[in-house]
């Protein structure tokens, strides 16, 4: 929930901030600063910008000149569009323009600027730097990564080569980021790390890392509008990534600084023998190395991987270009189908190919801003001290006054009689930027790009899928992912000077519609704020901040987020009217603006309007997926996957290492939901997407708040998180791959497969239902069962594990079960669990402590009632606190907040929804229809676990050896951070 809170004295700090602006420019030295366009109060020229920065500022540029000054906010930005101006910057006084602005974020993430990037210049900056240089990106060290690139190269060709010989699409976008994250391992790392051995998957937090540090931070530009940032989380994004990678890099340095007599290659066995033998004049911790390796990583991944895309794209848009490229390549690399390193060096219109693809692309189309350390007069115009400086380096290398009249187009041609190189020395050309602060991994990140593509394009030709225009070239679109507009995105921010005169304008039509309106008797209200009604009274834990105002207001209590009224319930006795007694009419949803168009109007199960249509698609589901049959039929899809996971932990075992559980238990619940619903596992190295990775983000992005739908006249902060865009990115990627698992099962009919694809397109082909459904049906269904029954699989799984390592009692009369039950051999199979009445109580008191969703999945009235003797209307959205109702003590006793499994012993109590007091699964219509299908992998998985390995944490800094129970912000109440443990074998007597 976001706390949104808007101070009714605006005009007057408007006022305020003009007559202090006005004051300032009486008072102050006359000056001559650069040209400026006009600006407005607080945000200054914000307004001006469009989504492509490079293009708003060249756009500025022709109208008041190469050295211009803006004003974002507060800060004033410097920005240069000329060869001549950035001479003058990066050459002439690059000294005092060395200094790089630091936000607070980056500030957080590289120690207040301890990295090679942000530190700032001076002697810690110099040493940073020439040791990166002496040491680390030397031509001899490059080459020595040699072996390293060819082996990524060649996995990278073998899989074209598969996709050639079925005929099949590849994703280009996506090989490129895997290709350069995995030479980036090796070379910095020593080796590839990957989430199948228990750590983090790379690719994924480095554009997760990137994301929120590019994210454009509010408050360090106005302060005053610092809330934005907290309604986007922006601090505890950074907190957690930073977090996630800094946990893995110091992981990989003890993995190393442990090994040290083995002899290995990369960067940081370079840097840790560095600082063992004391090498260097200077003291480098291993912070330092880290933040080195972060550099490297967030620097040299992205990047290079964006300039592969490019350069692709414009030689699939230039086919004489591809020939001639080709051509040349065949004529140096005779000697063996792959082209190796000692190849490309000869190759000129190679680099031509690769200069021209910098030129029109450079990697950051707006270089990494500066900031002047002096007061300084440059072209005649007086400059302070404190100024940041944004090189607009994509408007320099299209300036039709140096490159001539054919700027925006493609021509390596001019590159071939010509001297510049990429090491800023001819300032027209800097896309690795130029002086002090040149980005000193130019050749470390160019040999890949060069040997990557030779061997692409000698060894394939390419097209494109051929649009609905008949267009069968790639276009030129400046997408989201492109690193520059992601590092600088648009920030578009218009306040009202008549907000005044809004606030009393719906005061006093609040104030009119209570003297006009029927006298009714709502539920008990806290007092509202006008805009933004109840949302102050929230904090990050919504199922807390309801619980404890229902302690005042009542079980039954009615907020308002915006305009929207919300019902909240918070007892098992008004849960029951609600669920059953008034249930039909309870039984819609509230559908958002992106659940609409994600779910087609609703046409999935669990946001479909309550109707005929819901009714047809949940029999569809329960009739024919969902039953218990069904369910018992994948038994060995589950026990191939539990298996393969205790293989996992056998192996950490066996060497005293830590695994994680929770990426462990997203990777097993994903991967049984893939061979239940698509019939087997996919996985990104076949050219698909990274399920695990879409389903996170897919239910990361819609469980973001939706602040239009609450409160229109705020609708910007949306346009500002690019909500919409990212539901239709991340809706798109996931439409489209069960649009290929729908295309798969389609084609191939006669062969005979299990999941519920087939079952769906088995009885559509047999019209064995009395009413129609479609493909775009079949996606939908099977999009629920993702979104609905992995994450929260997967957070029971943690929160059953990590109470039992709490609880060594519970953990020692569960075994004890177990092997009483168990005893024909080491798996625990589903026979054998149906059987322990303990296990199952352990699952129903960690479903009551830590239901799958805090707050059940809202719903909505459909018609005016009366409920408790309170009036509610037609359109009240109704959620139902299942957290607080599963831990009351009226109900559970003094002990409600105790994990005691034995209280469910001697109790009828089940997951169905039948008593109002125990409703982890909701109740009703809306229950949960796939509770068996998660409940029976719990079970099995729960059983195996403590069957056969025994458990503990890694001891914190306060002594305690047991896991915590802190948990992350929203209504999931997921774990807020992975369960790392030590698994050992139990070895029992024979």
């Amino acid at each position: 929930m976001e706390k949104i809170l808007i101070s009714l004295c605006l005009t007057t700090l408007l006022a305020f901030l003009f007559l202090k602006q006005l004051f300032k420019r009486t008072t102050t030295t006359k000056l001559n600063p650069p040209p400026s366009p006009w600006r407005l109060p607080i945000i200054g020229n914000f307004h001006q910008l469009s989504l492509s920065p490079h293009r708003s500022f060249r756009s500025l540029s022709l109208r008041y000149g190469p050295l211009m000054l803006l004003h974002f906010g507060r800060v004033p930005v410097l920005v240069v569009s000329s060869a001549e101006v950035a001479h003058d910057v990066m050459k002439t006084h690059d000294r005092i323009f060395a200094n790089r602005p630091i936000t607070k974020a980056v500030d957080k993430v590289t120690n207040g600027g301890r990295d090679l990037v942000f530190a700032p210049y001076g002697i810690y900056w110099r040493n940073i730097k020439s040791l990166c240089i002496v040491h680390l990106l030397t031509n001899k060290m490059v080459r020595s990564f040699q072996k390293g690139r060819e082996e990524e190269i060649n996995l990278m060709m073998e899989y074209v080569e598969k996709a050639s010989s079925s005929s099949s699409t590849v994703n280009l976008s996506q090989l490129f980021i895997t290709l350069t994250s995995d030479v980036m391992s090796k070379v910095a790392l020593g080796r590839k790390y990957s989430s199948d051995q228990g750590t983090i998957d790379i690719k994924t937090l480095v554009r997760t890392f990137a994301q929120v540090l590019g994210t454009f931070p509010v408050a360090d530009y106005i302060p005053s509008l610092a809330w934005i940032d907290w309604i986007r989380r922006l601090d505890g994004k950074v907190e957690e990534v930073s977090k996630t990678f800094d946990d893995f890099l110091e992981k990989v340095v003890q993995e190393h600084d442990a090994d040290a007599e083995k002899k290995r290659s990369g960067f940081v066995d370079t840097l840790l023998s560095i600082q063992r033998q004391k090498m260097t004049p200077f003291i480098f911790e291993k912070s330092d190395i880290k933040l080195i390796i972060l550099d490297m990583f967030i620097g040299g991944t992205a990047t290079t991987s964006s300039l592969l895309e490019w350069m692709m794209t414009e030689l699939m848009r230039h086919p004489e270009c591809m020939k001639k490229l080709r051509d040349e390549i065949c004529s140096v690399s005779t000697h063996s189908l792959y082209v190796n390193e000692e190849d490309v060096e000869k190759m000129n219109y190679l680099n031509a190919v690769i200069k021209e693809t910098l030129r029109l692309h450079p990697p950051l189309s707006v270089l990494l801003p500066r900031q002047l350390s002096e007061d300084i007069k440059l072209k005649g115009y007086d400059i302070a001290a404190g100024t940041q400086v944004i090189i607009n380096a994509w408007a320099i290398q299209r300036d039709n006054a140096t490159w001539g009249p054919d700027a925006e187009e493609f021509k390596p041609e001019r590159h071939l009689n010509s001297s510049w190189d990429f090491q800023g020395q001819d300032f027209k050309f800097l896309p690795f930027g130029s002086g002090r602060r040149l980005c000193p991994g130019i050749r470390l990140a160019l040999v890949l790009v060069e040997v990557t593509l030779a061997n692409l394009v000698k060894r394939f030709d390419w097209r494109v899928q051929v649009g609905p225009h008949g267009v069968d070239k790639p276009d030129l679109a400046e997408a989201a992912g492109i690193e520059a507009c992601r590092k600088f995105p648009l920030i578009m921010i218009l306040i009202s000077l008549c907000l005044a005169t809004l606030l009393a304008f719906l005061f006093l039509k609040q104030l009119f519609k209570r003297i006009t309106t029927t006298k009714l008797n709502p539920p008990p209200s806290p007092w509202r704020l006008p805009i933004i009604g109840n949302f102050h009274q929230l904090s990050l834990y919504p199922h807390r901040s309801f619980r404890s105002l229902s302690l005042r207001y009542g079980p039954l209590m009615l907020l308002h987020f915006g305009r929207v009224p919300v019902l909240v319930v918070s007892s098992a006795e008004v849960a029951h009217d609600v669920m059953k007694t008034h249930d039909r009419i309870f039984a819609n949803r509230p559908m958002t603006k992106a659940m609409d168009k994600v779910m087609k109007g609703g046409r999935d199960i669990a946001f479909a309007p309550y109707g005929e249509y819901w009714r047809n698609m949940k029999t569809l589901c329960i009739v024919h997926l969902l039953t218990n049959k069904m369910v018992r039929s994948f038994h060995t899809e589950r026990e191939e996957e539990i298996n393969i996971l205790m293989e996992k932990l056998e192996e950490a075992s066996s060497s005293f290492s830590t695994v994680n559980l929770s990426q462990l238990f997203i990777t097993l619940t994903s991967d049984v939901m893939s061979k239940v619903a698509l019939g087997r596992k996919y996985s990104s190295d076949e050219g698909t997407v990274d399920i695990k990775t879409v389903v996170r983000t897919f239910a990361r992005v819609f469980g973001t708040f939706p602040v239009a739908e609450y409160i229109p006249s705020l609708a910007w902060i949306d346009w500002i998180r690019r909500l919409d865009g990212k539901a239709e990115e991340v809706s798109r990627t996931f439409d489209d791959f069960l649009e290929k698992v729908v295309q798969e099962h389609d084609v191939d009919a006669d062969n005979k497969r299990s999941g519920f694809v087939e079952t769906l397109l088995s009885i559509q082909r047999e019209k064995t239902t009395p009413f129609f459904f479609d493909r775009s049906d079949i996606k939908l269904i099977i999009m629920d069962m993702f979104i609905g029954g992995t994450a929260t699989t997967s957070s029971l799984l943690e929160w059953t594990m990590t109470e039992l390592m709490r609880h060594p009692e519970c953990v020692k009369k569960l075994r004890d079960e177990i092997c009483s039950v168990s005893m024909h051999n080491s798996y625990v199979n589903e026979e054998d669990v149906e059987k322990m009445n303990y296990l199952n109580a352990i699952i129903k008191e960690t479903l009551r402590l830590h239901p799958p969703l805090s707050i059940l999945v809202p719903r909505l009235l459909s018609e005016d009632v009366r409920l408790r003797g309170y009036d509610i209307t037609a359109g009240t959205q109704v959620m139902i606190n299942a957290w607080a109702i599963q831990r009351d003590n009226a109900t559970w006793g003094p002990d409600a907040e105790e994990f005691k499994p034995e209280r469910h012993l001697n109790s009828s109590l089940d997951f169905q929804g039948q008593d109002y007091k125990f409703i982890p699964f909701g109740s009703g219509r809306r229950l949960c229809p796939g509770i068996r299908l998660a409940s029976v992998l719990v079970e099995v998985t729960v059983a195996n676990l403590v069957k056969r390995f025994d458990w503990r944490v890694q001891p914190g800094p306060h002594g305690v050896d047991k896991p915590d129970l802190a948990e992350a912000a929203g209504i999931e109440a997921c774990r807020k951070y992975p369960l790392i443990v030590f698994p050992s074998s139990v070895v029992f007597p024979i």
